[in-house]
């Protein structure tokens, strides 16, 4: 089956959704590099803990303006507030299974 395209650069194929998840799963966070939209590149990472729901934390940058090193440092900084906000919650259920702590 193939999925909706929305920019010449949207995964459309399966196949090619599930290699890039393997790779969002090996980097511990996510790109969409203007799949979504053209001309914006975006980066995601997941906050999974067992007392609130599965959030996201994304910050979108115009491609333009988008360069390694700050692609490097968007990412970085991310991770760090993933850190802090899991921090900030009970350490003790991080990862734990519904109903075990």
């Amino acid at each position: 089956q193939i999925l909706t395209r929305y920019t010449p650069k949207t995964i459309t194929s399966r196949a090619a959704l599930r290699e890039t998840l393997k790779t969002v799963r090996a980097d511990g966070y996510s790109e969409d590099h203007e799949e979504g939209t053209s001309g914006v590149h975006c980066f995601a990472i997941a906050v999974q803990h067992m007392d609130i729901p599965l959030i996201a934390i994304s910050c979108s940058v115009p491609v333009a303006r988008l360069d390694e090193p700050e692609a490097k440092e968007i990412v970085q900084t991310l991770l760090e507030v993933r850190g802090r906000l899991l921090a900030r919650l009970n350490p003790n259920r991080i990862g734990a299974e519904p109903g075990s702590v």
